[in-house]
């Protein structure tokens, strides 16, 4: 399953960048693939993070990248995200009221990570 999520990466990265002409021959072709991950990576993250209102956004990126699959019940800082959430200005509507928004916000941030970690790292 995980070289199927990077066959796929591989192959969104040399259409978008290689064929397209966005890298430079002076790079290494595995460097700049890390790099373009990354860079999603962080999209993925600000998206979140926009959705579910959590303003700290280099917590939210410090806990992603801590995340492990064989502990997948252990959200990293999740404390900080929790504290970091302010629920007027997530786009996220869904919840009346600020428990409940980070009730569900740790329900999906546990699936959330387990996939951005298996797709993006």
């Amino acid at each position: 399953m995980g070289e199927a999520v990077t066959a796929d990466l591989l192959r969104e990265f040399v259409e978008d960048e290689l064929f397209k002409g966005h890298l430079s021959s002076r790079i290494n072709f595995d460097e700049a693939f890390d790099n373009w991950k990354k860079e999603k990576l962080q999209v993925e993250i600000e998206k979140f993070a926009n959705y579910w209102g959590i303003q700290d956004m280099d917590t939210l990126n410090r806990s992603v990248n801590l995340y492990s699959d064989s502990q997948p019940e252990i959200i990293p800082y999740i404390e900080e995200i929790n504290n970091s959430v302010n629920h007027e200005i997530a786009l996220n509507k869904e919840n009346k009221g600020r428990l409940k928004h980070i009730i569900e916000l740790g329900k999906a941030l546990s699936n959330w990570m387990h996939e951005i970690k298996s797709r993006l790292s």
